[in-house]
């Protein structure tokens, strides 16, 4: 056989790779090997990485133990240990878990899981979820720790008897389903027979006639956690109308178990029929007067077609959306002339300023709000509000605005278009504040506009925060607000929470196109209403709104306690008062006002109402009413009361006059007098002519 020629280093190869391959026939060798020989016989001999399986562990309290299992990955050659211990969190050694401190061992080529078992007590506090740690440490055998060392395991508690909520902020249902079913769930313990009240609420759908209210207990046994399930019926009917809304609620909860933040949800049904008419009463107008270029804006109205375009200052616009009442398109260009579907709606101006969205991270909306700018557009994605989005830290309420936008640049909080956003309140707080009460003028919103949403509240939706306690701060609350189209929703049935479920405190306010409701059962509380003008607001705009089956006083009230403040320019028009029950409410009133005040009340529906004390009633002031529908009034169709004294100048012109129960069209008692009032062109329907009428007319 030839002599084999190698090098040094390769020969060192040579003999190493021999004495792997038989160590038994294999002597000491003299040389050390190479250094890339060296590497290579580590990279062979490599005892791996050990770490444990999860970051993150979690026990039920009454398990028992919790099994934490250990990895050796990337080698397996010789022996190797590590130590497990655990460290204290929120949790306690020895009262909460059994303190570990133990070696965990692999034999040479062993890769097998290893699981150490950590005792957990079960102890009979009411307690929240405790953590504790368990970490890896001081590996042998040449092997390393991997990244995932330590761990957070957390103890469930099994004695308290959770939380109660919902599973989901919206919900939505075809018409012709039959039902939709709500499903609530219990979370965070099982301790205990634990109930929740469920109970619907009308909103745009009525109860009854779009679905059957629900009132129920829903009841968890001892350490039940499964979901539990309501089932609600859906009306299908053969009307053609818009997509409606109700909604869900939960309250008093038993058992000691407490409410989730997620204690209301909208439900949605959408309608089967076709060619939906206008439920608002007719009229035409824009969510936003003004808005940044890629703001979205909102054009209501009727005929406006099943298709057509948008202009500003003659440009065309993007559209959004379009129906022959609803119209949404993205602003560009400049301001201008509005024209929606060949129909001139004003003007629009267009502004510098911030398109922002938003969901309901309470962070994130938190810090929107601290941070508004004038000019700003804050559009609200999909879902349910029911937390504090602002750290004003004067008031409960969801959002307490008091950062002004100015004329040219005003600021806007609206529901993103096509979206349902509800935003909920618990507290007895509004949804809305809108200035300190008064304490600080500068704590104040102006040129603000809310629009779109679902408002749900015990009390008052939004409220100006005027200073109303007496007459020495007039028109202290937030000026220059738009208010369109939002549902407002009481939820208190029992308690005087609130004035006004929009209580208006400043000049020059936009109340358009708003529905208001509340629980069909809730106590007639007559010194409550469905918007209040007060602290002498000049140039108000009440319109198109639609307040139905409210059980309270007038449902329209300007007025404010103490000294009558004069109100110049108070127009209340094309709204829709009704209810189911003539003794559930009144219609509109004009009280504790100087007798220059000036308001105008034209072409509104009163209807089924009156509660045996009047549809208008007209303390003090300069008001003119003409081209209103009184139909089926239980009282006097228009009341001069002189009981706050003052004096009244009235104008009735043009308007439908019906009474029941025997009841006069018009009256003047307390010390007022007929004389006080022009009757011109008026409809008598089944009613005689007061004397004072000038030409009257019949039924229409």
């Amino acid at each position: 056989m030839l002599p084999l020629q190698v090098s040094r280093a390769t020969r060192n190869v040579a003999i190493i790779s021999l004495c792997i391959g038989a160590l038994a026939a294999c002597g000491d060798i003299a040389e050390e090997p190479a250094a890339g020989v060296q590497q290579s016989l580590q990279q062979v001999q490599q005892p791996g990485s050990l770490a444990l399986s999860a970051s993150t562990y979690s026990i039920n309290e009454g398990a028992g133990s919790v099994a934490i299992t250990l990895t050796r990955t990337g080698g397996s050659s010789g022996a190797v240990d590590v130590t497990v211990g655990t460290s204290a969190g929120s949790a306690t050694a020895g009262s909460d878990y059994t303190s570990v401190t133990q070696t965990m061992n692999w034999a040479d080529g062993d890769t097998a899981s290893k699981t150490v078992t950590i005792a957990i007590s079960d102890d009979t506090i009411v307690e929240s979820a405790e953590t504790f740690s368990v970490t890896l440490s001081a590996p042998t055998g040449g092997a390393s720790l991997a990244s995932l060392a330590s761990a957070s395991v957390t103890i469930i508690d099994n004695d308290s008897p959770g939380t109660l909520g919902l599973s989901a902020s919206t919900y939505s249902v075809n018409e012709g389903a039959g039902s939709v079913t709500i499903t609530l769930a219990r979370t965070a313990g099982s301790k205990g027979a634990v109930g929740v009240t469920f109970g619907t609420l009308s909103g745009s759908a009525t109860g009854g006639s779009d679905y059957t209210d629900v009132t129920q207990a829903v009841n968890w046994a001892d350490g039940d956690t499964a979901n539990k399930t309501v089932t609600i019926a859906i009306t299908d009917d053969a009307t053609a109308e818009p997509d409606e809304a109700f909604s869900v609620v939960i309250s008093a909860p038993t058992g000691g178990a407490s409410l989730a933040s997620l204690a209301s949800a909208s439900v949605t049904i959408i309608d089967n029929d076709s060619t939906p008419p206008a439920t608002q009463p007719l009229g035409y107008y824009t969510d936003l007067v003004s808005a940044p270029v890629g703001a979205w804006v909102t054009a209501y109205g009727s005929g406006f077609g099943g298709s057509g375009t948008v202009t500003l200052n003659g440009n065309a616009q993007a559209i959004v959306s379009y129906s022959d009442t609803k119209v949404v398109f993205t602003v560009s260009g400049t301001g201008g002339a509005l024209v929606v579907g060949g129909r001139p709606l004003g003007t629009l101006a267009v502004h510098a300023g911030r398109v922002i969205e938003a969901t309901t991270n309470q962070a994130t909306l938190r810090s929107i709000i601290d941070n508004l700018q004038p000019g700003d557009t804050v559009y609200l994605r999909a879902g349910t509000y029911s937390g504090k989005y602002d750290t004003e830290g004067w008031n409960e309420a969801n959002f307490s605005l008091f950062r002004p936008g100015t004329a040219a640049q005003p600021v806007a909080l609206l529901a993103y278009p096509g979206e349902s956003v509800t935003i909920s309140n618990s507290s007895g707080r509004p949804n809305f504040h809108l200035g300190a009460s008064g304490d600080d003028l500068s704590r104040r919103t102006a040129y603000m506009t809310i629009a779109g949403f679902n408002l749900i509240a015990e009390g008052d939706c939004v409220d100006s925060g005027a200073y109303t306690a007496d007459s020495s701060r007039p028109e202290s609350g937030a000026a220059h607000v738009r208010v369109v189209a939002n549902s407002c929703t009481l939820t208190d049935a029992t308690s005087n929470t609130m004035t006004g479920m929009f209580a208006i405190g400043g000049d020059d306010w936009k109340v358009l196109g708003n529905s208001f409701f509340n629980p069909p059962n809730r106590v007639i509380i007559n010194n409550n209403h469905g918007i209040y003008v007060q602290t002498g607001a000049d140039d108000v705009e009440v319109a198109y709104n639609v307040l139905r089956n409210l059980r309270m006083g007038h449902v329209i009230q300007v007025h404010q306690d103490g000294t009558p403040m004069r109100y110049d320019n108070v127009w209340i028009h094309d709204n829709l008062i009704e209810s189911a029950n003539n003794m559930d409410t009144r219609g509109m009133t004009v009280s504790n006002v100087d007798s220059a005040s000036t308001v105008v009340i034209e072409r509104n529906t009163l209807r089924n109402l009156g509660q045996d004390f009047s549809g208008i009633a007209v303390y003090r002031g300069v008001v003119t009413i003409r081209d209103n529908r009184f139909e089926l009034v239980r009282a006097p169709n228009i009341d001069l009361n002189g009981q706050l004294g003052g004096t009244r100048s009235v104008i009735a012109t043009g308007n439908r006059f019906e009474t029941v129960n025997g009841y006069p069209a018009v009256v003047a008692e307390n010390g007022a007098s007929m004389s006080e009032i022009t009757l011109t062109g008026n409809h008598y329907c089944a009613l005689t002519p007061p004397p004072q009428e000038t030409s009257p007319q019949p039924c229409n």
